[in-house]
């Protein structure tokens, strides 16, 4: 695996992205945020993975979501890509690996969507991807988040408040951010992230 290679072009794919209603090259951020949180818990976790595979599964898990139709797929089509324009610098081992996370990074075995249904069974890659994924809607970018989303709705600041802690959108994510994380360490650093944007938008009033 050419890692640097590999980083660089992904960058240059995502780079500036539009991502209405969030700031342009919005992906790209998350995803460099995602593969931070992504090898934190895997340490944490003492998990026997191979860090370099982990970093760019995360770095790349929503590159399809700018390009992706509304009816389509975004993990689906950003497996498409990574097997199309990163063939070359991937063995195919590597390749399919790395396709997998993208695949099903939000496909989380503790979600309501799996409630009473066999639950799949995925790789600790995958399953430290679908955790720092939920993480980053969470803590300082979730504040950063709501903010810009409030922005776009013309909220006003009492509005944005509400918003966080009552509006049944946030309250069910909150639910199922909870239920779907796989790993304690995870857990822990949700609550953390929800204390710090509660403590927040109670500072905001």
């Amino acid at each position: 695996m050419n890692a640097e290679a590999i980083r660089t072009r992904a960058v240059a794919m995502m780079t500036g992205k539009p991502e209405h209603p969030c700031e342009p090259g919005y992906r790209l951020h998350h995803g460099q945020r995602v593969e931070t949180l992504a090898l934190e818990i895997a340490e944490r976790e003492k998990l026997d993975v191979c860090r370099e595979r982990l970093a760019i599964g995360a770095l790349v898990h929503d590159i399809g979501k700018p390009d992706c139709a509304k009816s389509e797929s975004h993990a689906v089509k950003g497996a498409e890509i990574v097997r199309s324009d990163f063939a070359d610098l991937m063995d195919a081992e590597e390749l399919e690996a790395v396709a997998q996370i993208v695949l099903h990074h939000y496909d989380r075995p503790n979600s309501i969507w799996f409630e009473g249904k066999e639950k799949p069974e995925w790789t600790p890659d995958i399953l430290l991807v679908q955790d720092a994924d939920v993480l980053d809607h969470f803590g300082v970018p979730g504040i950063w988040l709501t903010l810009h989303w409030a922005t776009h709705k013309n909220f006003t600041p009492s509005q944005t408040i509400t918003e966080w802690f009552t509006s049944e959108y946030m309250c069910s994510w909150r639910r199922e951010a909870r239920r779907s994380l796989n790993f304690q360490t995870s857990r822990r650093l949700l609550e953390l992230r929800i204390a710090q944007m509660d403590d927040f938008f109670r500072r905001l009033k």
